[in-house]
């Protein structure tokens, strides 16, 4: 039942990021956004590794910046260098709010380098631990 609670969790966060990305407006923003926390949420809740825990958590941070972010500039993220608005993206003008989180970066905010560093990391520890349980069966077997 969980699983299935995670597909419809994870279907709805396509749904709005696909209905925001068409139709990009601060109602549309907000939907995706609170969309994607609660799924994060429950991913964090319902894991069993605290280091894996702990990075989700950190992750939350980059995503919170990122929703911050775009809700404070109407639904819409500004970015430095961009000449003329691509769907949610628009060119970074002086108007433009809490500028320390929209896209600076060559396109990437400090919340998406948040998020990728997490992500990272997370899956670099569930790699991790997959070997080290291969490695721990095979010494089993082998006596």
């Amino acid at each position: 039942m969980k699983t299935v609670g995670f597909l419809l969790l994870g279907g709805s966060v396509w749904v709005f990021w696909a209905l925001w990305r068409t139709e990009p407006t601060l109602l549309s923003c907000l939907k995706f956004w609170s969309a994607v926390l609660v799924y994060d949420v429950f991913w964090i809740m319902d894991q069993r590794s605290r280091v894996i825990q702990f990075w989700n958590s950190v992750a939350l941070v980059g995503i919170l910046f990122n929703a911050v972010a775009s809700l404070a500039n109407d639904g819409f993220m500004p970015v430095a260098g961009l000449e003329t608005a691509i769907g949610v993206h628009v060119p970074l003008t002086e108007s433009s709010r809490l500028v320390a989180l929209t896209d600076l970066y060559h396109g990437f905010s400090i919340g998406d380098i948040i998020i990728f560093t997490a992500f990272f990391v997370v899956c670099t520890c569930g790699i991790w631990t997959k070997l080290s349980q291969r490695k721990l069966r095979l010494r089993t077997a082998l006596g």
